[in-house]
Order: structure tokens, then C-alpha cells, then sequence
């Protein structure tokens, strides 16, 4: 850490994924002007791929990488909020959410075995415990949609896993904080390199 080598590295990423980033933003603002020269008629949950749409979810979601990088939750806590403020279908948004922190988690769950720290008795646990949840969450908000036809289940789950998350995050930070002021260890307020 801390070398010419790393420091390239890490540049050529961000490049890559600021590269990236532009040719996908070109292209959708492509296809949005043909559509429209073509008269096609867009749904009503249809994203528009224009002005401001075009560049609020890439600079949203290079926050919301960063805020998973750093506080540990999965990106799609932060940019599922973000995809239905720009109109997109609950059910899309909620399954875009879900693919984010899957690939988020799945990456950070092979980190985890590379560097030789995942318990396997926590990993077997965990994951049934989560296979089972989204088993059980899927089929009830499945026969909700079905039964009075209104997708805001999906919305109001959204809500209340990122206010208990963000509730639990912010209490067990307190208690921590609290805890080493009582042992008198400040190394929370301590700031180390970056390559320590």
C-alpha cells in the first residue's frame, strides 16, 4: 500500500470506471433521442434518460459506494431510494436494489475468504438465515401485490429496513463510543494512515 504501483492501480480504476460511466450515460441519452425522433411513447414507469437523471444516479451511486465501503451496508440500501425518486417501478427498483447488494455482499464475501477471515459457522448460519428471510418476504409481499394490487408493501419495506439499519448503525456506534470513553481508549478519534 502506499506505492507507485498501488497508487496506478487505483488510478486507472477510477479512469476505467469514470470512462465507463461516460460511455453509458452517452448512450442512454442516445437512445432516449432516438425514441422520442422514432415518437416512441414511453410508460408511465418508464425512466427518462434526460438532463439531470442522466448524472444524479451516477453521482448518487458513487456516494453510495463509498457509504458501503465505509459504513459496511450494501450500496442498493442507498440507491433504491434514489431509483423510485426518479420513477422507476417499485418492483424493478426493489429487484435493481436487491442485484446491487448481492454483488456488493458477494465481493465482500470472497474478500473475506481470500484473506482467510470468514467463520464458516457464521457464513452457513447467516446465509440460511437470509435465503430463508427473502424466501418468506418475496412470498408475502408476492400475495400482498396479487391480492389488493398495490405495490407500496414494496416501498414501505424499503423504508423500514433503511430506518431500523440506520437506527441500529447509529446505536451501536453510540455504545462503542461510549464503551472506550469509559476505558478511557480514544482510538475511535484516532486517525491513521491510510495504508495502516
Amino acid at each position: 500500500c502506499g506505492g507507485t504501483l498501488y497508487w496506478l492501480l487505483l488510478l486507472f480504476s477510477v479512469a476505467g470506471m469514470g470512462g465507463a460511466t461516460t460511455l453509458i450515460i452517452r448512450h442512454l441519452n442516445s437512445l432516449h433521442e432516438r425514441k422520442v425522433a422514432a415518437g416512441y411513447s414511453y410508460l408511465e414507469d418508464d425512466v427518462l434518460w434526460t438532463g439531470s437523471r442522466l448524472l444524479s444516479l451516477p453521482v448518487t451511486c458513487i456516494f453510495a459506494g463509498v457509504a458501503a465501503g465505509l459504513l459496511g451496508i450494501g450500496g442498493g440500501m442507498v440507491t433504491g431510494p434514489l431509483m423510485l425518486e426518479l420513477g422507476m417501478n417499485p418492483r424493478v427498483s426493489s429487484a435493481t436494489a436487491a442485484c446491487m447488494v448481492l454483488f456488493t455482499s458477494s465481493a465482500t464475501t470472497v474478500q473475506f475468504i481470500i484473506v482467510g477471515m470468514l467463520r464458516s459457522d457464521y457464513a452457513i448460519w447467516y446465509g440460511a438465515v437470509g435465503i430463508v428471510a427473502t424466501l418468506v418476504g418475496q412470498g408475502f409481499a408476492g400475495w400482498y401485490i396479487s391480492k389488493y394490487n398495490r405495490q407500496s408493501i414494496i416501498i414501505l419495506s424499503l423504508g423500514g429496513v433503511l430506518c431500523a439499519s440506520s437506527g441500529a448503525m447509529g446505536l451501536v456506534g453510540i455504545m462503542n463510543v461510549v464503551a472506550d470513553a469509559l476505558r478511557h481508549n480514544w482510538s475511535a478519534f484516532h486517525i491513521n494512515s491510510l495504508c495502516d
